[in-house]
């Protein structure tokens, strides 16, 4: 990611004004796209990790695995890095961590980007549906009205409808 022919996502991602979440390389394209640091990390992590998720972000809101001695929730994810992010871009603030990526998650509430290091798609992170859940029908707030199936027929009439019936 600090490498100058590293893929980088496009400027409009950015600059839209929809939510974004970036995952895994999309946390650090995030980051050192928007004006933070990303580094090689000395310990490269790959597989189940926990993190401290902060529970004012409305990404982690009432997610979690377990609690520890303080009370704070944790998560078990899966994690795939070997490089990550060491500071914040402005207006971003930590929302997960642990003690090898201290910068487990970021989110910068007001422009509505969220980022995370690990893996929330992958069966290995318990809470993954409930976070990318949180993100879209929380946070880019799409409603649940929406299905493929209803999807595929819908679509399949529209066509119908433009087309007819006439074969060639």
């Amino acid at each position: 990611m600090y490498e100058n022919k590293t893929p980088r996502a496009p400027d409009a991602v950015f600059t839209l004004g929809v939510p974004v979440l970036g995952i895994c390389y999309g946390m650090q394209t995030m980051a050192s796209q928007l004006g933070g640091e990303v580094e090689s990390s000395a310990i490269h992590e790959f597989g189940y990790a926990e993190i401290r998720a902060y529970g004012d972000s409305a990404l982690f809101k009432d997610i979690q695995d377990t609690v520890n001695e303080q009370g704070h929730g944790l998560m078990d994810v899966w994690m795939s890095h070997g490089d990550k992010v060491t500071g914040l871009p402005t207006g971003f603030k930590v929302i997960a961590s642990n003690e090898s990526t201290p910068i487990a998650a970021m989110a910068d509430k007001t422009r509505q980007f969220y980022a995370v290091q690990f893996h929330p798609e992958a069966t290995h992170t318990v809470q993954g549906k409930a976070i990318l859940s949180h993100f879209v029908h929380g946070i880019c707030n799409c409603d649940l009205s929406w299905n493929m199936p209803n999807y595929v027929e819908t679509a399949v009439n529209h066509i119908r409808s433009v087309v007819g019936t006439e074969t060639s």
